[in-house]
């Protein structure tokens, strides 16, 4: 019995993968969100941040997230940020970024999720503007725009779009009613008119640190004091005569000599060198100034003087004025707004701002000192 084997070929089709249809593919669900952030309160235990798209902040910095789910896969991208003070006051403050790196993620505590879902979702985010810019803003409106756009696997891309928030910036300041005040202090004579009030101005609540300096007209620094209060709140403060900072020799009673003097205050809160404000301007001040003598050039009852002065900053300054007062501290003169331009501290004399006295000398009724201040 013959057995015969068979050998059976079968032709078998190589099977080739098709792409899949991309009209087959869900489009992904997407949101976003763009955030000012801030803490409200630094005086409780343990401070927390507050996430918002509108409303007053203070040293904001700000965030944008977009995530998506179901679907195709989505990839994200930030073409550019752009912060702008919203104000026709001065040259706006600017700040543009383009093509800033995101990070995988949802932001760290943040108070406004738009879902409820969140480990649902896969999340891309951008941490725009550091807290540096926040301590660098104006008291002023601010409108953040962020440029954005994404792209769908399979599908291309979408975008750009466009989302903004305006938020109202209310950093750390010193504000005083009385700033244009001038102290009076005779002791001899029993005058004290050294009260004046101010306010530290924050939208954010925290402890300060607070400096009351007094001097003299001529600019000499005579009392100097520390006091611990908080933002925001009202204040005043009356200086006792008392001299502490002058140099050797002191004062045989330690009381500043009778006279006419002016005050400023600094505030430093949170961050010393960013987080901080002064009453007065370190960028501009008095410079050199005369007084020419009363003279009666018209043979006439009237009696003339001019007063001419130099400020010393880089721009002119917004207003000035002077103020004449008598041996006893009474108003004779002013106050009298003229002349606000101001030269650089080391350039030469170009342009004097000057201002006219006239008299008929009816004021001028008491022996001694009659000083003005500018």
């Amino acid at each position: 019995m013959a057995v015969y084997a068979c050998l059976i070929a079968v032709s078998s089709t190589r099977l080739s993968a098709q792409p899949p249809d991309p009209s087959q593919i869900p489009e992904p669900q997407v949101t976003y969100a763009l955030h000012a952030v801030w803490v409200p309160d630094l005086t409780v235990a343990s401070p927390q941040s507050q996430c918002v798209t509108s409303g007053t902040v203070a040293i904001p910095h700000f965030h944008f997230y977009a995530g998506w789910k179901d679907g195709a896969p989505a990839f994200f991208s930030v073409d550019w940020i752009l912060i702008e003070e919203l104000t026709n006051e001065h040259d706006p403050q600017i700040w543009y970024f383009e093509n800033p790196q995101g990070e995988s993620g949802f932001p760290y505590r943040c108070t406004m999720p738009p879902v409820s879902d969140l480990g649902n979702w896969n999340w891309t985010t951008w941490s725009l503007a550091g807290a540096m810019i926040g301590f660098a803003m104006h008291n002023s409106p601010y409108r953040i725009t962020v440029q954005w756009r994404y792209g769908v696997y399979m599908k291309g891309p979408r975008g750009p779009f466009q989302t903004s928030i305006t938020v109202n910036v209310q950093n750390l300041v010193v504000t005083s009613g009385d700033e244009m005040k001038v102290l009076k202090w005779d002791p001899v004579r029993g005058v004290a008119d050294t009260t004046f009030s101010y306010s530290l101005e924050c939208a954010q609540r925290k402890a300060c640190d607070v400096c009351i300096s007094i001097y003299t007209t001529d600019g000499m620094k005579v009392y100097e004091t520390w006091l611990e209060q908080e933002a925001p709140g009202s204040y005043s403060f009356t200086w006792d005569g008392t001299v502490n900072v002058v140099p050797p020799p002191p004062p045989p009673d330690g009381l500043a000599p009778a006279g006419l003097y002016v005050f400023d205050i600094e505030v430093i809160g949170a961050a010393p060198g960013y987080d901080e404000d002064c009453l007065r301007s370190r960028a501009l001040r008095v410079g050199e100034r005369e007084l020419s003598p009363l003279t009666n050039p018209t043979n006439s009852i009237a009696l003339t003087a001019t007063l001419r002065y130099i400020l010393r900053s880089n721009r002119d300054a917004a207003q000035a004025y002077l103020e004449g007062f008598n041996p006893i501290f009474q108003l004779i003169f002013g106050p009298e707004h003229d002349g606000t331009h101001a030269i650089p501290e080391n350039a030469q004399i170009d342009w004097w701002n000057e201002i006219g006295i006239f008299t008929d000398g009816s004021e001028f009724v008491y022996a001694g000192k009659y000083p003005f201040v500018i």
